[in-house]
């Protein structure tokens, strides 16, 4: 289970956001809709959080749909693009796993995306897509 912390978190009208140990975190709240204004709302709370991309976990289990233009922008908006690396959509129930699977199935995510039951898998497979750095 993903814990929200109690600070640094940035808020949507229908959802949380922040970072930890480098990796972009997404949580909707219980039953919420996704739809254009929430997506826009979303790109401007991860822009709020980090001026480069990071990896993302995107926790679907308590989202109850999104609209067919959220999940369009979610894929293919560059300004929302642009604000991650990589994405593990966490998914442990079937309404969850049908989101998921529409989105993958009917827009092409333009960075790499996967779907995970395991939250620990989940952010192993994001480390990968941190950005290193070398002095």
């Amino acid at each position: 289970m993903i814990t929200i912390p109690d600070q640094g978190v940035v808020r949507t009208p229908r959802s949380k956001h922040w970072v930890d140990d480098g990796i972009l975190f997404s949580i909707c709240d219980e039953m919420s809709y996704l739809d254009f204004a929430e997506a826009k709302a979303i790109t401007a709370a991860f822009i709020q959080l980090s001026t480069k991309p990071l990896p993302l976990f995107v926790d679907l289990n308590t989202a109850s749909g999104q609209s067919s233009e959220a999940r369009k922008y979610f894929a293919s908006d560059p300004d929302h693009v642009a604000t991650y690396s990589a994405v593990a959509l966490f998914v442990s129930n079937p309404v969850a796993k049908v989101i998921a699977n529409v989105y993958m199935g009917l827009v092409k995510p333009k960075k790499p995306t996967r779907l995970f039951t395991d939250i620990e898998e989940a952010l192993a497979w994001l480390e990968q897509f941190k950005e290193t750095r070398s002095s």
